[in-house]
């Protein structure tokens, strides 16, 4: 809020959309003073959210498996799908495919999460405008609500609370993807320079690391 209030008025009147996650402090300081802002939902904080419904239920069903099936068969299958099951499928070699669709063939409730991770995330790859979005996203609930899994409980709470500033990303597809990503740089930087007194040192390393991330030169 602090940092809101000490913009410009000029330039608060210049603000037309602003990228944050689904934390209602930061919403409702938008809100407050930067009233003609619209407020856009970055995609990979709801990503973000969606993936974990559909992970913590392959922890429960990997549980499961582990009692139900033969061991070799569970060694085979199952283990060591941690990563090939978290990619898009459509990102995958033809082997990681492969090893994918035996998993899920043991486990079919947890593929009908999968399918419909796999739908949103294509949803949000789509152009398409707000209300093309808005159209697809209730279409997606109403399936996940027919498939009778509960895995998405809480994502679907947070999705008809927030789905107006969620489909604002449609609009012009803003995310906060390079402040995340200049936060964790920040972060790396500051480990490596752990014990480093010297602040204008510090800034220094900033400097080199961000330019070089950008490919410029220092001749």
């Amino acid at each position: 809020m602090t940092f809101l209030n000490s913009i410009p008025a000029h330039l608060k009147a210049t603000v037309k959309r602003v990228c944050c996650d689904m934390h209602e402090g930061y919403s409702n300081a938008i809100k407050e003073t930067l009233p003609h802002a619209h407020i856009v939902v970055d995609r990979f904080h709801v990503a973000q959210y969606y993936n974990k419904a559909v992970d913590n239920l392959r922890k429960e069903t990997l549980t499961t498996l582990k009692k139900n099936l033969p061991e070799d068969i569970y060694q085979q299958y199952c283990q060591g799908m941690l990563w090939p099951f978290r990619h898009h499928f459509w990102s995958l070699d033809a082997e990681q495919q492969a090893q994918v669709s035996h998993f899920l063939g043991y486990a079919p409730e947890l593929k009908q999460a999968w399918l419909l991770r796999h739908e949103l995330t294509a949803t949000f790859m789509k152009y398409q405008t707000k209300a093309e979005a808005k159209q697809q996203l209730d279409a997606w609930k109403q399936k996940v609500t027919e498939s009778g899994l509960s895995c998405f409980d809480k994502f679907l709470t947070l999705l008809e609370t927030w789905q107006d500033s969620i489909t604002n990303y449609f609009e012009d597809r803003h995310t906060s993807g390079f402040v995340e990503g200049l936060n964790n740089k920040l972060k790396v930087i500051k480990r490596r320079c752990y014990g480093l007194l010297d602040v204008k040192r510090f800034f220094q390393q900033i400097q080199i690391d961000l330019r070089f991330a950008r490919g410029q030169s220092f001749a």
